[in-house]
């Protein structure tokens, strides 16, 4: 449900719908808190849309379409003090894997082993020669259009020479974003990949639609003023890449269902 309400909220901020992709994000927190970043990430990129409209007017419109935001944090956190006493608990603090650790659900001590399981190969073949995977094995095999987005990053500042600022926006949150999984005393229930990585998936498919146009024009949004276009140009890297990521979880999703 997360990832359906990113990928709604990021329809809706291709749109320049402020108020919906707000929302959208907003309800993406009551699945995953961690998702509160991209509403940081969102009001970035709109103020550097509108940028050239002056300070008062980039902060009028978005408190205006922060109002949806802002009735769905209300009821979130009426919801949560009337169940736990807290308007900030989601009622995670009291699940068993929680409440039995000695470092508690978030903790600097979780980092580095967190880290090192994202980022283990975790695919090999036992002794019948069988596929098989650990839980969780590396987040960038298991959803390869993270990588898709930093590459294109990278391959257009050496193309164009400057950075495409709205792209740096959501890359950063998408770096925090796994910087807070990291952090967390668990990965997620087990699954195909690592679980909560795929709240990275809706964002890293909406840098695809950012793009710096040349060095000389300022880096811009290719759904912009109402204008769409008609396709978002892949070179071969990124097709192979985002061909066997959908191979991959097709091949994943039978595994699960049949096991």
């Amino acid at each position: 449900m997360n990832t359906m309400f990113l990928l709604l909220g990021v329809n809706s901020l291709l749109d320049n719908k402020k108020g919906w992709t707000y929302a959208f994000f907003a309800l993406a927190v009551g699945c995953r808190p961690f998702s509160a970043v991209y509403i940081i990430a969102a009001f970035l990129y709109f103020a550097y849309k509108d940028r050239q409209s002056g300070f008062w007017n980039i902060v009028k419109s978005n408190m205006i379409a922060a109002i949806p935001l802002i009735i769905i944090a209300i009821i979130y956190m009426s919801y949560n003090f009337a169940r736990f006493g807290n308007p900030l608990e989601f009622g995670h603090n009291y699940l068993p894997e929680f409440t039995t650790s000695e470092k508690g659900q978030f903790s600097f001590a979780y980092f580095l082993d967190n880290l090192k399981d994202l980022l283990r190969f975790g695919i090999s073949f036992d002794e019948k020669m069988h596929l098989t995977f650990d839980q969780p094995f590396c987040f960038l095999i298991a959803n390869p259009i993270i990588l898709v987005a930093i590459y294109r990053e990278i391959k257009e500042f050496f193309q164009t020479k400057i950075f495409c600022i709205p792209r740096l926006i959501f890359i950063l949150s998408i770096v925090l974003n796994l910087m807070f999984i990291c952090l967390h005393r668990t990965l997620g229930a087990w699954q195909f990949g690592a679980r909560y990585t795929c709240d990275l998936v809706a964002v890293s498919f909406l840098t695809l639609f950012l793009t710096s146009k040349g060095a000389d024009e300022e880096a811009k949004s290719l759904v912009t003023e109402g204008k769409t276009v008609d396709k978002v140009a892949f070179d071969r890297f990124e097709i192979t890449m985002i061909a066997f990521g959908v191979i991959l979880n097709v091949f994943g999703a039978t595994i699960m269902w049949v096991y």
